[in-house]
């Protein structure tokens, strides 16, 4: 089911926004990252005509948390 770009966006600024916490709650890769693909997977499930660009922004977003779990 494809949801409009203004929900996605939504729903990916709310992904973006919990990071930090799942980061600080689950430090560990093991732990993080299910976490973070279960919550993203729906989303980009959901992207239908918009799956490009939604994937882009949400792979930025893992990207940045790989580098904080480097750290």
């Amino acid at each position: 089911m494809s949801i409009s770009l203004p929900e996605l966006i939504e729903l990916v600024d709310r992904l973006e926004a919990q990071v930090p916490t799942w980061l600080k709650t689950h430090p560990d890769p093991a732990d993080f990252w299910p976490l973070f693909a279960g919550e993203a997977d729906v989303i980009e499930d959901s992207a239908g005509a918009h799956a490009g660009e939604i994937s882009r922004r949400i792979h930025a977003i893992a990207a940045k948390a790989a580098q904080q779990l480097e750290e």
